[in-house]
Order: structure tokens, then C-alpha cells, then sequence
């Protein structure tokens, strides 16, 4: 679970905003405590969303975490500029770090992770446990001084052969400066495994009309197939069932080019993400299963009398609601960290609504999360949210984006019509045109 995330000097970010998870105990929000999750004696909210003008910064907070997520697990690798874009409209946060900084939950322990960048070298990085009391156990620092990097680990201090290994991953990584101790680090030392998991497995960001991580492979759990079912049953979209027809991966490939074959297997193995193809008017997700074998598969629905159809025959909002069903699922089962772009893309306001109810009701007692941006003023309703759930973002004239909750708002008790407060600019985060 996400407890807290700042950016600083990111696109529209400027200066450091922070995005948090924590639940007010105060005004409004005493009541639907189901909606909250104790971890260590902290109340954290299971769900959010965030609300903003167009071009105001909503869309940027969470391509952010994807970057830091990208630069974790190796994906993104800032060796340019363009990598990892500063904040423009001032000339001096050129020459100023992109920073990052998150605070999350991973196998029952709660660690703060710190990364800040600056011309496509990691100039501070470092990851903590935070205790019960609020202190906190260093597991690595390091800075960048002098143009050399330094790495410390606490733990190793008063062994020799350690610290000697440790200056030896620092020279290392002067050939590679961008490339985060977290992971490089990873084959080492037992205890980055379970922080580096959690950018890795549990946390996922979808933007809009993009492929969910793993959305065919989900179908084929049978525990995640069953929910989804049931979801998409009480949605009346006339889809009695959902199957997944795979083929080997090898077979769908006969005639290519084997050195595209051994590029998709590396992406594969990498888990760099969804891989798509199309054969003829069927699109194919690839992946690899738990047996360790390539497949491609497709997802089709049954509907009355056993009849198939293909998943690019159904509608764009049915189509939309699947990409949605592995995230709310997979949070309730799997406890994963969910954040989607536009969550409201291509679907009636009726179904966005019912489908953060129903993830609200059968996650009770789950541990994951869903963080989503929106428009939809069909949620802005306290017998739906709390109020701090909302968030908002905005831009001051300066160009730089603000973010803040409802629950900042005082005297909100007088408030009968959160939608129409909303559009008349009572909260901001509205085009003014």
C-alpha cells in the first residue's frame, strides 16, 4: 500500500507536492471506516481519486510514479534529457534534480524509498524501514560528491569484506550512474528483494486505452476468473462467462524472422511489460506462463446459448470495462497497488460508479489500493467518497501544478451539492474559460 508520494521538478510539478494515503480523522470522514485499512496503528485509505482541468497536472502524477516505477525495474534507463523532463517555465529547475520519494507497505514492513536525478545521474538515493515509533533503519544511502558516488550500508559497517564489496558496486556504477542500487544491488543483498518486489509486482499503472499488465493471463486464475465473472455478471453486459484460448507462442510466430522470436522471449523474461500481436484481425497478448512456457492468448466472452464472441467485437466501453476487471480484482486478491488514467474512458457514469462500489464492498479486509484520475462528477458524492478520497489538481498562473484534498476545505458541513460546488470553480481544478 501507498502511504505517501512527493514529486519535485517534474513536467508541470515545481516545487514538491504530496499525494497521500492517510485517513483524516476528522469533519466528514468519521464514518465509512470500511473504507480504511489499519497498518502499523496507520489508517490508510484504500481508494482515491483525483479530479483536475485538462492539461492541470492529474495525468503527470501518475505517469511520475510509472517513471520512478520504469527506473526501478530497469525498464527506463535516463540517459537523456528528454528521459525525464524537468519543469520549463523557470530556467533554474534545469539545473535542479527530479525527486521522488515514496512511503509503502511490502511484505508487513514499511519502507521510504528516495531518488532524485539530476542530468541523468542519481544524485541521492536511498531506502529506509520506518518503525512502529517512527524511527528509521537506513538500508543503503548513497550520493553522488565530488563526481564520485558513494554508497553506505549501516548494516555492513564494521565488516571489512562488506565495505569493500560496497566501494566495489560504487566504481561500478560510475559507468552506469542512472541505474538505481535498489536493483543493481538486488543479487546481493537478501534485504532490497522485498522493496524491489513492490515496484516490481505490486505496484501498476494503467494509462487510458492501454493494455492491463497480464490482462490475458489474469483470466486463466481461477480465483481472479471467478470475481471478474461475477463483476461482469452484475454489470448486465449479457456475458455469461470469459475463456482464454491460447496457442504456443512458437506456432503463432511460424514464418518470422527468429531474431524477432528471441527479442519477444528477452521482453518476456524481462517482464517488460505487455506484449501485443496481431494475426489477421485477432489481436494475441504473449506471455509466459507459470510453467515457464510462451504462450499467446486471447480473451473471448460467452454470451446466451454458449455462443463466442471476440473480444474486439464487443463494444469500446465493454472492452474499456475489461481492461479495468484484472486491476479491481487483482487488488482485492493480491493486494496489488492499482492507479488508472481516466477511469471513466468510454464507460456510462453508472457502471465507473458501480465498479468502485463493488471493489469498495468486496475488499474489505484487502490490502490493496486503486488510485485513479477522473472527470467524472458522478463520484463526487459523500455517500460514495470521502472526503479525503478527492483530490484535486490546478495550475496557478506561473504555469506550476498545485495538488490538495477536499478534506483541506473547512465548513464543508453547509455543502448539499459536491458536483455542482465542484464545476462552479468552488474547489478550483476547473477550466476557466
Amino acid at each position: 500500500m501507498i502511504l505517501y508520494y512527493n514529486i519535485q521538478n517534474y513536467k508541470s510539478f515545481r516545487d514538491k507536492v504530496e499525494f497521500n494515503m492517510i485517513a483524516s480523522s476528522e469533519g466528514q470522514d468519521t464514518n465509512k471506516t470500511d473504507h480504511i485499512v489499519n497498518v502499523f496503528g496507520v489508517p490508510t485509505l484504500r481508494l482515491s481519486a483525483i479530479y483536475g482541468n485538462n492539461g492541470a497536472g492529474k495525468s503527470t502524477l501518475l505517469e511520475s510514479i510509472q517513471k520512478l516505477r520504469m527506473i526501478v525495474v530497469g525498464v527506463l534507463k535516463v540517459k537523456s534529457k528528454d528521459d525525464l523532463k524537468h519543469f520549463k517555465l523557470d530556467p533554474i529547475y534545469a539545473d535542479r534534480p527530479t525527486v521522488f520519494e515514496i512511503e509503502y507497505i511490502a511484505k508487513s514492513k514499511r519502507y521510504c524509498y528516495h531518488l532524485s536525478i539530476l542530468n541523468c545521474v542519481i544524485v541521492e538515493e536511498w531506502i529506509c524501514i520506518v518503525n512502529d515509533d517512527n524511527s528509521v533503519e537506513y538500508l543503503f544511502t548513497r550520493e553522488f560528491k565530488d563526481g564520485k558516488i558513494i554508497i553506505s550500508m549501516p548494516k555492513y559497517d564494521n565488516d571489512l569484506k562488506e565495505r569493500m564489496r560496497i566501494e566495489l558496486y560504487s566504481e561500478e556504477l560510475q559507468k552506469r550512474p542512472y541505474t538505481p542500487f535498489l536493483r543493481f544491488g538486488l543479487s546481493q543483498y537478501e534485504e532490497l528483494k522485498d522493496p524491489f518486489d513492490w515496484f516490481a509486482n505490486t505496484l501498476q499503472v494503467v494509462r487510458p486505452n492501454a493494455h492491463c499488465l497480464d490482462e490475458v493471463k489474469f483470466f486463466t486464475d481461477s480465483h481472479m476468473h471467478d470475481l471478474a465473472v461475477e463483476m461482469i455478471s452484475f454489470l448486465k453486459l449479457d456475458i455469461e462467462d470469459i475463456q482464454v484460448k491460447t496457442v504456443p507462442l512458437g506456432d503463432l510466430m511460424i514464418g518470422s524472422n527468429p531474431e524477432t522470436f528471441e527479442k519477444i522471449k528477452n521482453e518476456l523474461d524481462n517482464n517488460e511489460g505487455t506484449v501485443i500481436m496481431r494475426r489477421g484481425d485477432t489481436e494475441y497478448t504473449l506471455y509466459k506462463d507459470d510453467n515457464g512456457e510462451y504462450l499467446a492468448g486471447r480473451i473471448v466472452t460467452i454470451h446466451k446459448n454458449g455462443i463466442e464472441f471476440e473480444l474486439d467485437e464487443e463494444s469500446m466501453g465493454t472492452r474499456m470495462i475489461f481492461e479495468l476487471i484484472p486491476g479491481f480484482v487483482g487488488s482485492i486478491i493480491n493486494n496489488k497497488v492499482y492507479l488508472f488514467d481516466e477511469i471513466e474512458c468510454n464507460k456510462h457514469p453508472e457502471v465507473t460508479k458501480e465498479l468502485i462500489l463493488m471493489f469498495l464492498i468486496a475488499g474489505t479486509k484487502s490490502h490493496g489500493q486503486l488510485i485513479f484520475t477522473t472527470h467524472e462528477c458522478n463520484l463526487l458524492d459523500l455517500d460514495i467518497l470521502r472526503t479525503d478520497e478527492i483530490w484535486f489538481t490546478d495550475k496557478g498562473e506561473d504555469g506550476a501544478t498545485s495538488l490538495y484534498s477536499l478534506a483541506d476545505f473547512k465548513d464543508l458541513e453547509d455543502v448539499r451539492d459536491f458536483q455542482g460546488a465542484y464545476l462552479h470553480g468552488v474547489f478550483g481544478a476547473v477550466p476557466k474559460i
